[in-house]
């Protein structure tokens, strides 16, 4: 691969973020007292430093051309052959939503604090990394991404892990109708369109929950999985959904478990019933608001992610 221009996206740390940024002296007070956890969060400052200097050397090292951004500063991933987040996959999903062709490399800054299922290595191993990235010998796979829609109106770019639909107040109960339909069946319809043209083909549950997880192969390790969905082979195409604490009246003896899959021309519709909802998309940073009577649709049309090769192909590096 031919690199000659890169992005480094880069989270700030929690202690910059309190105590450098916003000015908060609590942590500094926490610090004075010995407090293990505020300790453990300057540990992971340093240490992120520490990986921005490693990754900054290895590509000047190389002659590699780059140019370093805050993740919540990113408007514009053109004209860069490489895009490289420095982080977690907290950061990776962010900077994954500006991104279109361009191959996504993921660090992992901190990896005894930060999950980094998504990253390919760490700052200790970034020679290693690059110069098998230039030499076509690791992979660079392309990741299947959602696309949401609002009364047909695409929403939130594209998505890479998961979405969550759900009530503003997480204490609010979520009510929506669900069902999934050909993709060509929904195209320029209303909630009354759609419901008069399924009502002979479709069954439509009638839902009250906490939400509804909706989740790609890459996102079926993250909430859906914790709310009982199926981790699946990162490869696979298919958008796997599941309601969250659906609730049974007290005549039922439990609520009715929904959850299942998308095929690829397939759409998932849910029709809002709630005056105050929200779609969150990859995390609590990206979200819409719905209002009742509102169409969301969701399936797999979105361009696919391409991610440098991940912890799973660590013996690529080898």
């Amino acid at each position: 691969m031919m690199i000659k221009r890169v992005l480094v996206v880069y989270k700030k740390s929690s202690f910059q973020l309190y105590v450098k940024v916003k000015g908060d002296d609590s942590l500094q007070r926490a610090l004075s007292r010995g407090d293990p956890v505020a300790q453990r969060m300057l540990d992971s400052h340093d240490t992120l430093q520490r990986s921005a200097e490693k990754l900054e050397r290895s590509l000047a090292a190389r002659s590699i051309e780059f140019v370093s951004r805050w993740r919540g500063r990113i408007r514009s991933t053109r004209g860069f052959d490489l895009v490289i987040s420095l982080g977690g996959d907290g950061t990776l999903l962010e900077t994954a939503h500006w991104l279109g062709s361009c191959p996504l490399l993921g660090i992992n800054s901190d990896p005894t604090n930060s999950v980094g299922e998504l990253c390919a290595g760490t700052a200790d191993e970034i020679d290693q990394i690059l110069d098998a990235l230039l030499a076509d010998k690791i992979a660079i796979t392309p990741r299947t991404r959602m696309q949401v829609c609002v009364d047909g109106q695409s929403v939130l770019g594209p998505v890479l892990n998961d979405l969550l639909i759900a009530e503003r107040s997480p204490a609010d109960m979520a009510r929506f109708q669900l069902t999934v339909m050909p993709q060509a069946d929904i195209a320029q319809k209303d909630a009354t369109q759609i419901l008069e043209l399924s009502s002979h083909t479709q069954s439509w549950h009638e839902v009250r929950s906490s939400g509804l997880w909706i989740a790609t192969a890459t996102g079926s390790t993250a909430g859906i999985r914790s709310a009982g969905g199926e981790k699946r082979s990162h490869v696979s195409t298919d958008l796997q959904y599941l309601v969250r604490e659906h609730y049974a009246p007290p005549s039922l003896p439990r609520a009715e478990r929904i959850h299942g899959f998308l095929e690829t021309d397939e759409t998932l519709v849910l029709i809002s019933r709630m005056r105050s909802a929200c779609v969150w998309a990859d995390g609590p940073h990206r979200k819409v608001r719905v209002r009742y009577g509102q169409v969301v649709s969701v399936e797999d049309s979105a361009p696919p992610l391409l991610l440098v090769g991940t912890f799973q192909d660590r013996s690529q590096l080898t």
